[in-house]
């Protein structure tokens, strides 16, 4: 596959709020990777639907030596057909397949559901 979709920015939901204060959620980048848009099957839309979540998007990247996780989440930048950003979206990851491409690479299925509210991106 040819990873030219965009770049999806792996994250983790942190509290940086102090010690005694209400809660202060942020996405925390772990790491970011090319990924190729891949088409779900009918079979799991309809076992996500089961489950009462929606697939909004379906990604697969490289194993690079990043392992992504279920309930982690994404930030996706869409290429367009001009390498401009065309969005900038959240998503959670809901599900994860880890397999092999048609040349034996190994690679992340990655399904993801869109958030209703985006969170601040901690920067460092």
């Amino acid at each position: 596959m040819i990873y030219d979709s965009g770049l999806i920015t792996v994250c983790e939901l942190v509290n940086v709020a102090a010690p005694g204060d209400m809660p202060c959620e942020r996405l925390k980048a772990r790491f970011s990777a090319y990924f190729g848009e891949i088409r779900a099957g009918i079979t799991r839309i309809y076992l996500a639907k089961g489950a009462g979540e929606n697939v909004d998007l379906f990604v697969q990247i490289p194993d690079e030596g990043f392992r992504p996780a279920a309930d982690e989440y994404a930030v996706i930048q869409m290429y367009n057909g001009h390498g401009d950003d065309a969005d900038d979206k959240q998503y959670r990851i809901t599900a994860l397949q880890s397999g092999t491409d048609d040349d034996g690479h190994r690679v992340y299925d990655i399904q993801l559901t869109r958030l209703e509210r985006n969170y601040e991106l901690l920067t460092v």
